[in-house]
């Protein structure tokens, strides 16, 4: 996890077609997809579909556009300032 204070870039792959979508790890395409913690990562899936012999797979990129997050850490929680003390107490003592 970051620092606080400290933004932390991410990335996902987007669908032009339908931006609601994103790429899973997988292939396949939904609401949430797949987090790329480093700009390398990405860019070696990239890679791979720009170096692959399927033409079919080299076109999809074509409908790729990439998303990037910058998540920066507000605050650190304990689990008492979420979680009533006396559950807590309880859910320990078990």
């Amino acid at each position: 996890m970051g620092q606080l204070d400290k933004p932390t870039l991410y990335y996902k792959i987007r669908s032009k077609k339908d931006p609601e979508l994103f790429r899973r790890a997988d292939g396949t395409w939904n609401s949430a997809g797949k987090v790329y913690d480093t700009l390398g990562k990405l860019r070696t899936v990239i890679t791979l579909h720009m170096n692959s012999y399927s033409e079919n797979r080299r076109s999809e990129l074509q409908n790729w556009e990439i998303v990037e997050y910058e998540v920066t850490v507000k605050e650190v929680k304990h689990l008492v300032d979420i979680i009533d003390p006396k559950k807590l107490f309880e859910l320990l003592k078990r």
